[in-house]
């Protein structure tokens, strides 16, 4: 049941549903104290941490993630470590503490480089190229460099979801430079592959992009 209740909040967290990754995150962690259950309490405290964050605890959404992946480290449990440093990534960016949120990237990649758990190196790489841009918006050469890696790595892997996060970020910035026909081509295609989903946050994202770039809606930059 433990597990049942952390995988659910790890399905939630991908599909960027905080409250409800918090509640299952909630009722695994009440379980586990319940039963001594330390594996997965180790394992979705991270993910409790990120949803804290996104609902405006930032701080102590930080500080949940990181007392979660530091019982992992004492257990000598790797299982995933680069998802759950990409979720103390984006706690780390909603506080602007773009250095440390560097640092926690950088170490999901060398986690992945020792384990050979590669299949969250696509958000690595975009989370690196978002933390560039916020620290300097100039910072577009290698934010493009991380944002395009980001997508090949996702179209190599078959990860679609990742793909779509990947190709909105560049998309993104391609439109702040004006390259709107590439943007709205390179959405387009994968947002086509989907068919259903179209009411989570990684979908709206991207369809809203789409609109920004066909001039479909005044949040259009020119």
């Amino acid at each position: 049941m433990a597990f049942a209740l952390a995988f659910s909040a790890f399905v939630h967290q991908f599909l960027r549903q905080p409250q409800e990754t918090l509640q299952f995150a909630n009722q695994c962690i009440a379980l586990c104290d319940e039963y001594g259950i330390a594996h997965e309490r180790a394992l979705v405290t991270p993910v409790r941490g990120w949803a804290m964050a996104e609902q405006g605890e930032i701080e102590g959404g930080i500080a949940e993630a990181i007392r979660g992946l530091a019982v992992q480290s004492d257990m000598l449990s790797y299982i995933a470590r680069p998802q759950f440093l990409c979720h103390l990534i984006e706690a780390f960016r909603k506080a602007d503490k773009s250095r440390e949120a560097l640092a926690a990237a950088n170490e999901a990649l060398a986690v992945a480089q020792k384990t050979g758990d590669h299949y969250y190196d696509a958000e690595v790489y975009r989370l690196k190229g978002e933390i560039l841009l916020c620290e300097n918006a100039e910072n577009t050469t290698k934010a493009r460099s991380y944002f395009r890696h980001s997508v090949d790595i996702a179209r190599r892997q078959g990860a679609k979801l990742l793909e779509l996060r990947a190709a909105t970020s560049l998309g993104r910035l391609w439109l702040r430079q004006t390259n709107e026909a590439e943007a709205r081509q390179m959405l387009a295609e994968i947002y086509a592959w989907f068919v259903e989903g179209f009411d989570t946050a990684d979908l709206k994202e991207a369809k809203l992009l789409i609109e920004q770039i066909s001039g479909e809606c005044p949040g259009r930059t020119t």
